[in-house]
């Protein structure tokens, strides 16, 4: 499809006395002896890197597996507890840990360093954070305050100290969230969105805008949702691809989408989006990129029928003529006209994107 990165998930040991799968025992992240042990966990990232491909690893930020290593050595120093002294029980036989309190904070660095230094990984995602906020902690063994909130200093904190940790090992490894937000775009390198899933009840499933990508440009967002429309609304709303094996059956478009956000990457990647641009249906939703030397306009059909839409071009824009890459097909823009728009037909959750020449 394209991709260039494997991200690994389900690589660590299980917990053998109560026999818990490997997912789930979150905590040590010793690669697993099933499948070769640490040695062959090595040769495996070798061979990517010897490919010209990078891997990122799973590890996750919020809960340790009381039953782990780690959880039964310090899970209960490092954990949350609300100010009536009780622990966090949001998972079932975890620890809730607190971002907040230094121990965790070299903890969860010693084992994300230990990744990109023994097995030459490239980056973590770092699992919950960026979707966890607000929690308070009052655990008298901890380095902070004990009062009321603390979760959200400590997200900017922990994250900082792993990133800085890492990168000492490995300059360009990198630190990824499972969501995120305006706090934490300056202490991690990416972030996946949540729109399409957990939020999806909220909004249909649609994605109709993307005010953080506009605001700041620089966010490294990921998401694809469930279905090919969804992909399709990702992609035009300045998302990036984060896609795995049930793509396969669309390899060959996906791969399209691929090139072209690295052909026009001065626009759809490190480009300004642009103010979004109306349309005449509720249902189409348009992005406008403008970068040092292209200009790209994307429209998706986030509805369940084909339609037949006007859209208006941003001033900046408006005297350019249009060229799909994707069908060919070309639009020169009426300058006649005291609003330039591009007349388009889509059908449902079809993606259109228009390159700007002239």
């Amino acid at each position: 499809m394209g991709t260039d990165v494997i991200y690994l998930w389900d690589f660590w040991e299980g917990e053998n006395k109560t026999g818990m799968p490997p997912y789930w025992n979150k905590g040590d992240y010793v690669p697993r002896s099933d499948l070769g042990g640490p040695a062959a966990f090595r040769r495996g990232v070798d061979a990517v890197h010897r490919e010209g491909g990078r891997v990122i690893v799973y590890v996750e930020g919020l809960i340790v597996y009381k039953n782990s290593e780690l959880g039964l050595a310090h899970g209960r120093d490092m954990a949350l507890q609300d100010e009536h002294g009780a622990y966090y029980t949001d998972y079932r036989n975890y620890w809730s840990m607190c971002p907040a309190d230094e121990a965790w904070q070299r903890r969860l660095a010693e084992i994300c360093v230990g990744l990109v230094r023994d097995m030459d990984v490239d980056g973590i995602f770092l699992d919950s954070y960026g979707a966890q906020w607000n929690h308070i902690c009052a655990n008298a063994r901890h380095s902070h305050r004990p009062e009321t909130d603390v979760w959200n200093q400590g997200m900017t904190e922990i994250l900082s100290c792993v990133r800085a940790a890492v990168r000492e090992v490995k300059p360009d490894a990198i630190i990824m969230t499972e969501s995120t937000s305006d706090l934490l775009l300056p202490v991690e390198d990416g972030s996946c969105d949540g729109s399409l899933v957990w939020h999806g009840p909220l909004n249909g499933h649609r994605l109709l805008g993307s005010p953080l990508k506009y605001a700041f440009p620089e966010a490294n967002i990921f998401s694809n949702g469930y279905t090919l429309a969804q992909l399709n609304q990702v992609f035009a709303l300045g998302g990036n691809l984060a896609v795995g094996p049930r793509w396969e059956e669309h390899a060959d478009y996906i791969r399209t989408l691929v090139a072209l956000k690295r052909e026009r990457k001065d626009a759809l990647i490190y480009g300004q989006m642009l103010p979004s641009p109306r349309t005449t249906s509720p249902d189409v939703v348009a992005a406008a990129f403008r970068g040092e030397r292209n200009a790209v306009v994307t429209v998706v059909n986030t509805g369940v029928a084909e339609i037949g839409a006007e859209v208006q071009l941003p001033a900046e824009l408006a005297f350019l003529s249009w060229r799909s890459p994707l069908t060919g097909a070309r639009v020169q823009v009426d300058a006649k006209s005291p609003v330039r728009t591009l007349s388009v037909t889509l059908r449902p959750g079809e993606l259109q994107v228009w390159l700007g020449e002239g």
